[in-house]
C-alpha cells in the first residue's frame, strides 16, 4: 500500500476507533475504511517476492549456476502456489466438550433408569406389566398345616394385597426336591392359622434355569383389597428371583 493510502488509513481508523468517533455519520468513509482494510489485509496475507527476482545481473557478466543446481530449471508456472495464510486453529477443548456431556447426560439418564427399573430382571413379556417386587418378611413364620412342617430354606415375603407369598422346597406337587416353589395363601388365614384349612392356595415349583411362578386370574373368593385394584378376571403372575419375588399384572387394554 502506497504512502498515501497508509496515512488516509490510519485517519480514517481514528475516526472510526478513536475516543471520538464520527465516521458512521460519513457513509462514504465507511466505505473508504472497509476498502482500504481489504487492501491492507491482502498485502498482509501476500508472501514477499524473493530478493533475487528484483536483482539484475550486471553488465557483461554471465550467470553461473551454483554447483549442484540446474542448469535449466522448470519454468516458474510449475512450482507449487504459495500456500493460503493458515486460519487460527479452534480451541480443541470445543469439540471435546459434546460428547463429554453427551456421556454425562447418558451416564445420569443409565443411572436413573436402573433406579425405576423394576428389581426382578426378569422378562415380563408382551402384554403385562410388572407392579411391585415383594421383600423377604423377617417376622414370617411357617404356617401350620401348610403340607407338613417347615423346610429349612422356607421364606416368607411382604403382603401384597391380602396375599402372602412362601418360597420353599417343598410345594402343592413337589412334596421335596432340589428346585424351589413358590406358594400364594391369603394373608388373612396365614394369621388366624386356620385348623380347617386354607381358603385357597396356589403353588408353582422352578426347573433348571427356570423360576419358580404361579400364574392365577383374579378370583371373587380372593381378598377383596385384591379384587378392588385387580378385577376377577385379571390375569396375574409372581415370579421368584432369588431372594425377591415380582408381581406382574396383564396389561389393560
Amino acid at each position: 500500500m502506497q504512502g498515501e493510502h497508509e496515512d488516509e488509513l490510519r485517519t480514517l481508523r481514528a475516526r472510526a476507533y478513536g475516543p471520538s468517533p464520527d465516521i458512521h455519520t460519513d457513509a462514504v468513509a465507511v466505505a473508504r475504511l472497509a476498502e482500504l482494510e481489504a487492501t491492507a489485509r491482502e498485502r498482509d496475507a501476500s508472501p514477499p517476492a524473493r530478493a533475487a527476482a528484483d536483482v539484475e545481473a550486471a553488465p557483461g557478466t554471465e550467470a553461473v549456476a551454483a554447483p549442484g543446481t540446474e542448469l535449466f530449471p522448470e519454468a516458474a508456472a510449475s512450482a507449487p502456489p504459495a500456500s493460503p495464510p493458515a486460519r487460527r486453529a479452534r480451541p480443541r477443548w470445543a469439540p471435546v466438550l459434546w460428547p463429554v456431556s453427551v456421556v454425562a447426560a447418558l451416564s445420569a439418564g443409565a443411572a436413573a433408569t436402573s433406579v425405576a427399573m423394576p428389581l426382578v430382571s426378569r422378562d415380563a413379556g408382551a402384554g403385562a406389566s410388572q407392579v411391585t417386587t415383594l421383600q423377604p418378611d423377617p417376622g414370617f413364620e411357617w404356617p401350620v398345616g401348610l403340607f407338613g412342617p417347615p423346610s429349612d430354606d422356607a421364606q416368607g415375603f411382604a403382603d401384597f394385597l391380602g396375599v402372602t407369598a412362601i418360597a420353599s422346597s417343598r410345594g402343592a406337587y413337589q412334596p421335596g426336591g432340589d428346585g424351589a416353589c413358590l406358594l400364594l395363601i391369603p394373608t388373612e388365614d396365614l394369621a388366624k392359622q386356620p385348623e380347617t384349612g386354607f381358603t385357597w392356595v396356589h403353588s408353582g415349583c422352578g426347573a433348571g434355569p427356570f423360576p419358580a411362578t404361579v400364574a392365577f386370574t383374579v378370583e371373587r373368593q380372593m381378598p377383596a383389597i385384591l379384587r378392588d385394584r385387580f378385577p376377577v378376571g385379571t390375569a396375574m403372575q409372581f415370579v421368584l428371583d432369588g431372594e425377591r419375588v415380582g408381581v406382574l399384572v396383564e396389561a389393560a387394554e
